[in-house]
């Protein structure tokens, strides 16, 4: 049923004058008179028509998406896909989406293209802080200017009036053990973080945290959780590879923090190596070994919902003055070659 003004009015024993201040917050009302409307609002669920607001206020609102360029590191393009889908939803209500791509490499372009953002004046940035000194500076200098800002992929500490969509880092880590939990019994594992343009050092340090925290809480019989920080293109990976699987005849599994655990799986394929591999994200070099059984599992943490989400958000604040949660954490799910193909066709 669609209620109007009129009838919930009627069912707050309150005049529709009072209901309309209080849904469009344009003057005071009495603390219990608001409880009052409140209650009967979420009783029934009601959910403002925000076609006809987008009309009536004829305003628009731009938003600025600054990210990392999704055409030269491909784990991007899930979340530039998120963002469009966002973009064309909220369109035709005055919201506007103006993207600008980065490269992680090169700082000094960086800071100019954040300017010249700056110099736009938005009323919103959608930012993945890859760069984190420079991106925290350029937020608070956004917050300064009252822009508002969501940020994803990176949770940052210490930016309070900045909204983060995206996963806990710690759960992921927790998530991983569980796996290896379940089927690494008195064996051992190795972390493996391979650093690169993707993955950054924060990340692979809190996974790291709640995968050990997870076995330090279960007080499970795992010989040993070995940790390695290399550069994903390093020449030692094969010999780390090997000399971990072949030490000795016990289980051993391989955890890496990040996407590139494609190439930990090309070395076990060509060396035969018997390992239980585990690590992150969908992407077509990875899914190419889940498919092969070299990769067992993958960690999926849904960065096209963080793009449109992020839009989402933004667009719902502007257009009806829904507040944006400090924290929107999202779910991680583990997806294996059986239920891949799922994801993959998923709108």
């Amino acid at each position: 049923m669609q209620y109007t003004i009129k009838d919930i009015a009627r069912l707050a024993g309150v005049s529709r004058g009072t209901v309309d201040r209080i849904i469009h917050k344009r003057g005071p009302v009495s603390p219990a008179t608001y409880e009052k409307v409140m209650g009967v609002l979420n009783e029934i669920n009601y959910v403002p028509n925000i076609v006809g607001r987008a009309l009536k206020k004829n305003k628009n609102y731009r938003i600025a998406v600054f990210i990392p360029d999704h055409t030269i590191v491909k784990y991007w393009e899930e979340v530039v896909t998120g963002i469009k889908k966002g973009a064309e939803e909220f369109q035709y209500f005055g919201i506007s989406v103006e993207e600008t791509y980065y490269s992680s490499s090169n700082t000094k372009v960086f800071e100019e293209q954040a300017k010249a953002i700056l110099d736009s004046s938005p009323e919103a940035v959608l930012i993945a802080p890859i760069l984190l000194e420079e991106s925290i500076s350029f937020i608070k200098e956004c917050l300064k200017r009252e822009i508002r800002v969501v940020y994803i992929n990176t949770q940052l500490p210490s930016i309070d009036t900045a909204y983060y969509v995206g996963t806990q880092r710690k759960v992921s880590g927790r998530v991983a053990a569980n796996l290896f939990d379940c089927f690494i019994d008195d064996g051992n594992i190795l972390i493996l973080n391979l650093k690169g343009e993707i993955e950054n050092p924060i990340h692979m340090e809190r996974k790291e945290i709640g995968f050990r925290e997870y076995f330090e809480e279960k007080s499970r019989s795992i010989k040993s959780i070995e940790s390695i920080s290399i550069e994903k293109e390093s020449t030692n990976l094969d010999q780390i590879v090997n000399n971990f699987v072949l030490s000795d005849d016990s289980k051993k599994g391989i955890f890496v923090s990040g996407s590139h655990v494609h190439r930990v799986a090309k070395i076990v394929r060509e060396n035969n190596l018997n390992v239980f591999l585990v690590g992150f994200d969908l992407i077509p070099q990875n899914i190419e070994f889940l498919e092969q059984g070299t990769i067992q599992f993958l960690i999926h943490e849904k960065r096209k919902n963080q793009g449109y989400l992020g839009i989402k958000y933004l667009a719902e604040f502007f257009l009806y003055g829904k507040e944006v949660k400090p924290h929107s954490y999202l779910p991680v799910d583990v997806v294996n070659r059986e239920n891949y193909k799922l994801y993959l066709s998923m709108p």
